[in-house]
């Protein structure tokens, strides 16, 4: 019953609550991962159109032009060190994390432009820099919960890495021939 009812929930496009019932960090997340994949969805819709429609920009329709305040403090921009790290590594590094900071920051607060309730990169710097300020108790909590985020913000960049990789060897898995045969007239 639920399977079903979710399925068609999600062809008829209603909106939908998350709750975890326990902590905003979780929803937060899973929000993001959904919205991570809707996004490559939508953007392989438009890559439809621009291959089915002659005369569409492809560069009004790329994802990953999102470019985050420089004025912004490197914690509230998502600089960790393990990050940079991974967007080093990854091969489309850059446009992963700029995908996935789009969807965090859409998730986010309205405060900061968004739809949520929560901020992801946001929660990770505020608890770095009430960590000082707290006892060692309360340091040890905020240790775990600012690592635990960190882990989140990491898979959810690699998960848009990979989103991008996948699109790529969608996109490429038919021959230019085949595309001109469905094309519509010039």
């Amino acid at each position: 019953w639920y399977q079903r009812r979710v399925h068609k929930q999600w062809y008829q496009r209603r909106v939908h609550g998350v709750n975890d019932q326990v902590g905003l960090s979780r929803a937060t997340t899973g929000c993001v991962a959904v919205c991570l994949f809707k996004e490559f969805q939508l953007s392989a819709s438009y890559e439809g159109l621009v291959e089915t429609v002659p005369g569409v920009n492809l560069e009004l329709l790329k994802m990953d032009t999102y470019k985050m305040s420089p004025d912004k403090d490197p914690l509230f921009r998502g600089e960790f060190d393990v990050v940079k790290e991974l967007v080093a590594t990854l091969k489309n590094g850059k446009a992963a994390k700029n995908v996935t900071d789009k969807v965090i920051d859409k998730n986010g607060t309205p405060k900061t432009g968004g739809t949520g309730i929560k901020q992801l990169r946001e929660n990770i710097a505020e608890s770095k820099l009430s960590y000082e300020i707290m006892d060692d108790a309360a340091q040890a909590f905020l240790k775990s919960k600012i690592m635990d985020n960190i882990h989140k913000y990491y898979y959810l960049i690699a998960f848009g890495g990979y989103m991008l990789e996948a699109a790529e060897l969608a996109r490429n898995a038919v021959s230019d021939e085949i595309k001109e045969e469905v094309m519509l007239s010039r």
